[in-house]
This record gives C-alpha cells, structure tokens and sequence, in this order.
C-alpha cells in the first residue's frame, strides 16, 4: 500500500484547423499547478525461478486531473 501527496503542472493547447488548411487556429489555453492525493495499492508474487506477476490499483487526485488505473505486470530478476 502506498499514500502521498502528488504535485502536477497541467498544459493544454485546444486547436482547430480551419477550411481544410494545415494552418492552426488556437480556441482554448489551460495551465495550472496542483496538489492532490495518490493511493496504490497492489499485489506481487515472486517465483524462484526469478519470475514474478503484479497487479495495482492506483488513484490520483491532483486538483485538475482525477486518474484511477489498474496495471497487470509480469518480471523477471536475475
């Protein structure tokens, strides 16, 4: 189980192409900084042969954006 704080810098551009030209026409600016929550929490499994399977769940909560995601993952250490 992980908790912390998380920090992001978000910064999107919104642009249209108007009348078939590679011209673009910017409709919509955002920027923002923020603070936010982030909880994972996870199994792994490690075989003798060097082999392991993952599986975590994460959410993140950073003010401008929310993420839930879940990752299934296979290694190997040697």
């Amino acid at each position: 189980m992980k908790v912390g704080l998380s920090q992001s810098k978000t910064n999107y551009e919104l642009d249209d192409y108007a009348n078939n030209s590679d011209d673009a026409i910017t409709i919509d600016e955002y920027s923002d900084d923020g603070y936010g929550l982030y909880a994972a929490l996870g199994w792994r499994c490690r075989f003798y042969n060097g082999f392991e399977i993952m599986t975590t769940l994460a959410y993140q909560d950073s003010g401008t954006l929310e993420m839930t995601s879940f990752t299934v993952g296979i290694g190997y250490s040697f």
